[in-house]
């Protein structure tokens, strides 16, 4: 009576050994699939490491609604005391004037830095737009040049990638961020030839991007 019991234990032992020997191929051929993968996956994060600007940038138009009730915005035509004004462009040359008496500047006022307009050759100051940079708030993006060309086309700028134009003398501002367009740690200018706007950067391999308007930028180069 006893052998068959045994008979039994021994044909469910022989069938889980087969069982088992079946696995074990279809759990190699599952790791060596997921391994491919894992080879794929790392070449295609090789491929996608290889920096490639865009072809062009398209700016923003900065709204000064955008940015309240969040922070205290001076508006345009509030009056810059020259203090504020001399801080962040007279010591550093960093006015231009387009005209004889009037001119376009850089005000540093509660952290905000704005533009500013004079009408009188620099004797007072009106801020002319909403603020480009907040201390802390917009980290590296911060602005600390500016240029300009007859009769109302301002350009402002900083090393870290951070571009504001303007056409119509400050009607209209246009933000332009190039921080994550040209290679980690480049650094760029900003020139006028004629009625084109340049924006190359400093470090190998050099970029180049042209705007007539300060609202698209194409890659020359």
């Amino acid at each position: 009576m006893g052998m068959p019991g045994r008979a039994a234990s021994w044909r469910k032992s022989v069938a889980v050994h087969h069982a088992v020997g079946r696995v074990a191929p279809v759990t190699a051929v599952i790791a060596a699939v997921t391994l491919l993968s894992a080879c794929s996956g790392a070449r295609a994060s090789s491929t996608k490491a290889v920096f490639r600007p865009p072809t062009s940038v398209h700016a923003r138009l900065l709204v000064p609604s955008h940015y309240s009730p969040v922070y205290e915005m001076r508006t345009p035509g509030t009056a810059v005391s020259a203090s504020a004004v001399f801080q962040e462009t007279l010591t550093s040359d960093q006015e231009v004037f387009t005209a004889h008496r009037h001119g376009y500047g850089l005000a540093f006022v509660q952290s905000q830095t704005y533009p500013v307009v004079t009408t009188d050759g620099g004797l007072t100051w009106q801020i002319d737009g909403p603020f480009f940079y907040i201390s802390a708030a917009d980290g590296p993006a911060f602005v600390e040049q500016i240029g300009s060309a007859p009769p109302d086309t301002v350009y402002v700028w900083g090393e870290a990638g951070h571009v504001v134009v303007s056409t119509d003398g400050g009607a209209h501002w246009w933000s332009s961020q190039f921080d994550g367009v040209l290679s980690m740690g480049d650094e760029f200018d900003v020139t006028l030839k004629g009625h084109v706007l340049i924006v190359v950067s400093s470090i190998h391999p050099t970029r180049t991007y042209v705007s007539t308007n300060g609202r698209t930028w194409t890659l020359t180069r």
